[in-house]
């Protein structure tokens, strides 16, 4: 499918005669040759996006936390107590279906646990018990490693734009602390 696009955007005829069809198909609007490549480079990347999705994995909390990064984008608001979890849960199972490899999510209850509000309250590593701050350690790296993750693999994660910042800098953040 890729190199037939491709040889249909590199010749100049098969795009004039892709362009008559789709202006017979769409009489409404006039299509021009520029349009119908500009259409056929978006048609590929798409498709390379979805070849690239089909070959990699995550786990469901990966996918979990870039999906509550970004409805919490949308809404404009960083609090996790708007967020309903199985709402959440469910838009990763449907947006994630092919690429999620670990699908247990009973360790974490809460859309607070998946993808915490203040990371650095809740991993912290300084306090007097040795046992919870080697716990903390584990879980605050195996955090980063889920931000991590999410950043190499942005193309195809994330949707909206704004989320890499964002993710850019909860991983410096949390890195730091």
């Amino acid at each position: 499918m890729k190199e037939e696009l491709l040889k249909i955007i590199e010749n100049e005829s098969a795009i004039a005669a892709l362009t008559k069809d789709l202006t017979t198909l769409n009489t409404s609007k006039t299509i021009n040759c520029m349009k119908t490549k500009e259409l056929l480079k978006i048609l590929l990347q798409l498709y390379d996006k979805k070849k690239y999705r089909e070959l990699n994995t995550i786990s469901i909390r990966i996918g979990a936390i870039a999906v509550i990064e970004e409805m919490l984008l949308e809404k404009n608001d960083r609090r996790r107590s708007i967020l309903d979890y199985y709402d959440v849960i469910k838009k990763t199972r449907v947006r994630f279906y092919l690429n999620i490899k670990n699908r247990d999510i009973s360790k974490f209850e809460t859309v607070d646990k998946i993808h915490p509000q203040y990371p650095c309250n809740l991993y912290e590593t300084l306090t007097k018990d040795k046992k919870v701050n080697i716990s903390n350690a584990k879980r605050k790296s195996k955090y980063l490693e889920a931000i991590s993750k999410i950043i190499l693999g942005s193309e195809w994660i994330l949707e909206n734009p704004l989320a890499y910042k964002s993710f850019k800098r909860i991983y410096n953040e949390v890195k730091d602390c």
